[in-house]
């Protein structure tokens, strides 16, 4: 087993819910991370791939709670990356700069508080293993995050 898979076991031990992000631009995952970590950091590990090979390998032995990932990537594409999703019944979130209409997508350039929304509704409450009141506090806090950002 690699370092980065013990990592992100320990985070997953430590109480932290796992969400992967795949693009195979860093730019972009590192932004989004940077983002979705100032707003869910108390709640959520965000785990950034570039290389969608790695990620699918890791998709099977993390079972992350949600998976963000670009469309359009060399390798293993986005499409391929929602099938495994959905065998192991786990939320994808899909993303492109392409102009697509026979499926949901986030589209890039992406807006911050549409992102966090979808987050927000695919992962389940009861994942978030906490107290009504918290999770109330915690959707609130997110609201306030969002209007300020």
């Amino acid at each position: 087993m690699d370092s980065r898979l013990d990592r992100i076991k320990a985070k997953r031990k430590a109480g932290k819910k796992i969400i992967l992000l795949i693009d195979d631009e860093n730019v972009i995952t590192e932004i989004l991370k940077s983002e979705l970590d100032s707003v869910m950091s108390d709640h959520f590990h965000i785990e950034t791939y570039t290389n969608s090979i790695s990620a699918f390998r890791h998709i099977k032995e993390v079972e992350p709670v949600l998976v963000i990932s670009d469309i359009i990537m060399p390798d293993i594409d986005g499409l391929e990356i929602e099938k495994l999703c959905n065998k192991m019944g786990i939320p994808c979130l899909l993303m492109t700069g392409a102009n697509i209409t026979n499926r949901p997508y986030i589209p890039k350039p992406i807006h911050m508080d549409v992102l966090v929304h979808k987050i927000s509704r695919l992962v389940d409450i009861d994942q978030i293993e906490t107290t009504e009141y918290e999770y109330i506090e915690f959707l609130e806090y997110l609201r306030k995050r969002l209007e300020n950002w």
